[in-house]
């Protein structure tokens, strides 16, 4: 359940990220003061919305932050949890059950020498 809510509020905090990121405007100014002829400056004061969305970007960054590791921890305390010591553990563990559900009889040879009681017969001496 904690792991979850964390996920989901981690999974809201990126978006809003990249959208209040992608709203800002370049240092050089761009071609949004001339496309909005300067109306956002009446909608978020006098310095307008340059330190509105600096700080909320600031805000979201750091619960992303936060949310990562938080994220981290959890879900390797969750994997301790299941008797698994770590998630790595828990991948080499299910890799090691792969490779060992094949069929192949080991060789101790190298050069085995082949059957003699075939039906085919020996190719033709020249």
């Amino acid at each position: 359940m904690t792991i979850t809510l964390v996920q989901v509020i981690f999974i809201i905090a990126a978006l809003a990220l990249c959208a209040l990121i992608l709203l800002q405007q370049p240092k050089s100014g761009g071609g949004m003061g001339a496309l909005s002829g300067g109306a956002s400056s009446t909608v978020f004061g006098a310095r307008g919305a340059g330190s509105f969305l600096y700080k909320t970007t600031r805000f979201l960054a750091g619960i992303f932050f936060v949310g990562a590791l938080l994220l981290g921890y959890l879900q390797n305390k969750d994997a301790a949890n299941h008797g698994n010591s770590s998630i790595l553990s828990n991948t080499q563990l299910e890799t090691q059950k792969q490779e060992s559900a094949l069929d192949i009889p080991p060789v101790s040879v190298d050069n085995a020498r082949p059957a003699e009681n075939t039906d085919v017969p020996a190719p033709a001496q020249k």
